[in-house]
């Protein structure tokens, strides 16, 4: 009865239990603070969530910001000229500073002036200068809103973060014409790399990207895997000194093989070591999971009850490959066996690899098997460090094979001996046009001069590349020589083109020398068993 009730609610202490304590210590503590705890399932991000401001009104009404007072019906129609776009494009532009209440940044309004007075605004570099702050990029971005043609956009190195990205995409993605998007060296997040995996999923027009010089992490890379497998257009990917190491190739080759776009990757420069086989797995036949509808107003999509459009689409595979300055010879062996019947690939570039002579042995390997491969680059290479095993693989090689066009060898340390290896299977090698042996000043007269009286026996090669010293005039007396050969063989060959029917795509070497020429791979109906693909969990899969 004495007890009295207090107005304030004691909040009991939680009772911590001894185990819970040992694992309370203070190192876990610290590292909680320190470490965010990873989140494994981020929300879903869908095409809404690169506009910047979404209203939720029954009626909307179109401002037409470059019109005078009266209604557009009103207007006198007249041919469009390359005036017209300076003065709506400037006058938009200023606008965008005026709504904003930011001044007018000079450099971008002399580049208007400068182009769009005498011809179509296309190109747009914006490279090195720091915009990355909304108060300069906000009206930028609000002018490329605007239909002027623009198809090639470059703003490297300007500082551009996730919310100048997100803005920059929801612009260029109102009318979709922008060809190619280079926005390396910028300070992209995780965050930024979404947007950027929704841009690629939903553009219709942008064939090369560039996203050298970011710091993509495995969660970045598992959205631009993803968008890679939605995109319709996408050609060519540049992720050139983007610290990438081999554990992620396991999420980006399964974006590569199952893209039924992307031809050409480029990952110069990384720290790619192994799992390079990855990259160069057979197509993959994809489900057209593309008719869940991104927004509301999207009319693209095929139906659910169509049954074309749920069949399935051939992937085309890698046509071009470049892996310069990544170190790979110590498990060099897995990727050769992926490019012994690797069709698609036809352009490999391996230099600067620390390529020894029994990786070349190697790689002479896949050339009596792979008949697609049309060009390779093996230079800055020690191929000759120590033994000369390797050139002779190469030479025999290219006796057998039918199919290569282009091999580089600058600067891989060849001397005479190694060049008149090479000049003895010119004559009898009936599809190589260009040998770039530049940069070996090993070669001496003996190698020079083995070169010069093999070539005269081959109407094939076009251009053969050899540094020699200035003030010798017994070598320069012989690459005369040589570029004689090679000019002639050049014209021989384009009479040969021009004469032959326009239906026809034969050669001088019976191998097309124009990419889209080259035969396409086999389809296959099945997919490969056991094949898993980790980026399968990623949030981004449902909502791009």
């Amino acid at each position: 009865m004495n007890d009295k009730k207090s107005i304030l609610k004691v909040t009991p202490l939680p009772t911590i239990s001894p185990t819970a304590s040992k694992s309370n210590s203070w190192l876990s503590r610290l590292q909680s603070k320190i470490v965010p705890a990873y989140d494994a399932s981020p929300a879903p991000l869908r095409r809404q969530d690169l506009k910047r401001v979404t209203f939720c009104v029954d009626h909307l009404t179109t401002e037409h910001m470059l019109d005078d007072q009266e209604p557009p019906n009103h207007v006198v129609a007249s041919p469009a000229t390359a005036s017209d776009d300076f003065v709506s494009l400037l006058h938009c532009y200023e606008r965008a500073c005026r709504l904003r209440e930011e001044k007018a940044w000079s450099h971008f309004m002399q580049l208007l002036q400068t182009h769009c007075r005498f011809s179509p605004l296309t190109c747009i570099d914006l490279s090195n200068h720091a915009i990355g702050r909304m108060s300069i990029f906000g009206p930028i971005a609000d002018t490329l809103v605007l239909d002027f043609g623009l198809q090639k956009l470059s703003l490297v190195n300007c500082g551009l973060e996730d919310a100048a990205v997100r803005t920059l995409l929801n612009s260029l993605l109102m009318h979709d014409q922008v060809i190619e998007l280079d926005i390396s060296s910028n300070p992209i997040k995780t965050k930024g790399f979404q947007y950027i995996a929704i841009y690629i999923a939903e553009s219709r027009k942008v064939q090369k990207l560039n996203l050298s010089k970011t710091t993509p992490d495995r969660r970045a890379l598992q959205y631009i895997s993803r968008a890679l497998t939605r995109s319709t257009s996408l050609q060519h990917l540049d992720l050139n000194q983007c610290a990438l190491k081999s554990t992620y190739l396991e999420v980006l080759g399964a974006g590569v093989c199952r893209s039924s776009s992307l031809t050409s990757l480029s990952l110069r420069y990384n720290r790619l070591s192994t799992q390079l086989h990855l990259l160069l797995q057979d197509p993959l036949p994809v489900i057209d999971d593309s008719t869940t509808p991104i927004h509301a107003d999207n009319t693209d999509v095929p139906s659910l009850t169509d049954s074309s459009s749920l069949g399935t689409s051939i992937t085309k595979g890698l046509q071009c490959l470049d892996l310069t300055g990544n170190p790979i010879h110590h498990q060099l062996g897995s990727f050769c066996q992926a490019l012994y019947d690797h069709q698609p690939l036809q352009r490999l570039a391996l230099a600067h690899c620390q390529l020894y002579p029994h990786e070349c042995e190697l790689l002479a390997d896949v050339l009596y098997t792979n008949h697609w491969l049309v060009s390779l680059d093996l230079s800055e290479n020690p191929l000759l460090q120590g033994s000369d095993q390797g050139i002779e693989s190469l030479k025999s090689a290219l006796l057998r094979n039918k199919s290569l066009q282009e091999l580089k060898l600058a600067d891989t340390g060849l001397d005479a001996s190694a060049a008149i290896a090479l000049a003895e299977i010119l004559p009898m090698n009936d599809t190589l046009t260009r040998l770039d042996l530049s940069g070996n000043n090993a070669i001496s007269l003996a190698g020079l001069l083995a070169l010069s009286v093999s070539i005269k026996m081959n109407n094939v090669l076009t251009f053969l590349d050899i540094t020699i010293p200035v003030n010798d005039r017994d070598m320069q007396d012989l690459q005369n020589d040589i570029v004689a050969v090679c000019t002639t063989n050049m014209i021989q060959r384009i009479e040969k083109q021009q004469q032959q029917p326009s239906s026809s795509t034969s050669s001088s070497s019976n191998i097309p020398t124009d990419d889209s020429n080259l035969p396409s791979p086999p389809a296959k109906t099945d997919d490969e068993p056991g094949r898993t693909f980790p980026m399968d969990d990623v949030s981004l899969v449902d909502d791009l």
